[in-house]
């Protein structure tokens, strides 16, 4: 078939129509030479396609077009669908509004997710580990052919390949994963900027548009206070604001800093670095480190093992109790009104615990061990009385290897608590420095050693001397 000359028209129905080929070969016509189409006999014309080896394509019927007949009609190819980039961690979702039903998600899927069990629990915040796949590229489709109307197949243009925008804290692994070189907050940006930030500002308060926040990473700022129970909990740094409120609970793996007061006896605060704060009220305070606090301390009760510094604004510790590893130095001790005050120097609770679990431990391991003794002496009595069986032989061997075992485990543990004592002796030499005033009703503690004040003390130094506490005045 000469197809430029089935483009220009070719004369068919007695020279009264022109059948025509579309230029792109999706569609062959009939135009009426004079007149309107409805004024064609259009007898024989299937036989007509048939021999030119046109396939009708969908339509079983010619289909009028304007003042021309559709005889014909090919498939378009369909496009391929362009890739795109998903993240590959759950994202934060908002929580279920009162019409939705608890147990059931918008898509009629039962619900067995947990984050919604605590409302507060919104993961605002999201972090993810150092090697963790944060996005993928999921590939385009290849679309589908078409055909013309001579059953020609027209190919699909196939869809893109997506294009990964890193950012800082991420790599791109085998080309199409996107992974986390650091520990930290996954960050999505307008235009695909992907990545993973080590520090992190919260602006505002943390309050229950936030929920709970876990933070892995170099630092976490919250420009504002944390808001009565909620959950913060930080690997790394973390820097408040504000005030830390009624029933929340703070856990730092890094240094914690708060510019404003802790408060409530149902708050929790935990550090395993060093801590400083501008004041404690009634809260529970546990720091690994040393412990600064700008103002006072005002009934809380605070276990420390590094040093403690009141030495600033009113330096004041009334009520409660205060627990130091390492020594303490405070302007003010109790108050006018004979407040009952513990303060306590050179005492680490948790490694206290430690060492008499040690002596436990290493008094049964003694006892294990006279009794294996005494397993052997009664083999070796049974020996001088004539040769022993195959069996005391067997158990004299097994007696012999746990009292080796025992020995080796007892030899490890005395000079663990060896470590312990000398560090104990150390902690004696802890101080509690007043540099203003204590009151009486103040309890001073020095490792065993106690002293409740029955006077007024001015400018002194509480020391631990021959299981004694001695005051000096400087």
């Amino acid at each position: 078939m000469d197809k430029n000359k089935f483009y220009k028209g070719m004369a068919i129905l007695g020279g009264n129509a022109l059948l025509k080929l579309s230029k792109d070969d999706m569609e062959i016509f009939l135009e009426p030479v004079a007149g309107d189409i409805d004024s064609l006999n259009l007898e024989g014309l299937r036989d007509i396609l048939k021999d030119l080896d046109i396939d009708f394509g969908p339509y079983l019927s010619p289909q009028r077009d304007g003042n021309r007949l559709v005889l014909a009609r090919g498939t378009a190819p369909i496009p391929g669908i362009d890739g795109r980039i998903e993240i590959a961690v759950g994202l934060p979702r908002p929580p279920p509004s009162d019409e939705d039903d608890d147990s059931v998600d918008r898509l009629g899927n039962q619900s067995d997710d947990s984050l919604f069990k605590d409302p507060k629990a919104l993961r605002t915040v999201l972090c993810v580990r150092k090697g963790t796949v944060v996005a993928k590229k999921i590939p385009p489709t290849p679309g589908t052919p078409g055909k013309n109307v001579f059953n020609e197949e027209i190919p699909a243009v196939p869809g893109e390949w997506p294009v990964f925008r890193p950012g800082e804290g991420v790599e791109v692994i085998d080309r199409d994963s996107l992974v986390a070189n650091r520990d930290g907050k996954l960050h999505l940006e307008d235009g695909g900027l992907i990545s993973v930030l080590d520090t992190w500002t919260i602006e505002g308060p943390l309050d229950m548009s936030i929920g709970h926040t876990d933070f892995w990473g170099r630092e976490l700022r919250i420009a504002g206070p944390v808001l009565g129970g909620l959950r913060v909990k930080v690997e790394g740094n973390l820097f408040v604001e504000g005030n830390i409120e009624d029933e929340a609970m703070v856990e730092v793996d890094g240094n914690l800093t708060v510019n404003g007061l802790i408060r409530s006896s149902n708050t929790r605060i935990i550090v395993s670095g060093d801590m400083v704060c501008n004041a404690v009220e009634y809260a529970k305070v546990r720091v690994d480190g040393d412990l600064e606090v700008d103002d006072y301390l005002l009934d809380a009760d605070c276990d420390v093992r590094g040093h403690v510094w009141l030495v600033n604004g009113k330096g004041l510790v009334a009520g409660g109790s205060l627990s130091s590893g390492g020594s303490i130095a405070a302007r003010v001790l109790g108050t006018q009104a004979h407040v009952l005050t513990r303060v306590r120097a050179g005492y680490d609770s948790s490694l206290r615990k430690r060492y008499e679990a040690m002596i436990n431990e290493i008094e049964k391991l003694s006892r294990k061990l006279s009794e294996i003794e005494a397993g052997l002496e009664r083999i070796k009595n049974v020996e001088r009385s004539g040769p022993g069986n195959q069996e005391i032989a067997i158990i004299k061997a097994k007696l012999k290897k746990g009292r080796e075992d025992i020995l080796s485990v007892l030899s490890k543990k005395r000079a663990a608590l060896a470590n312990m004592d000398a560090h104990f002796g150390k902690m004696r030499n802890s101080t509690i420095q007043v540099h203003s005033m204590a009151y009486p009703s103040v309890s001073v503690q020095i490792d065993t050693a106690a002293l409740v004040l029955t006077s007024l003390q001015k400018k002194c130094v509480f020391r631990f001397r021959k299981g004694e506490i001695v005051t000096l005045i400087p």
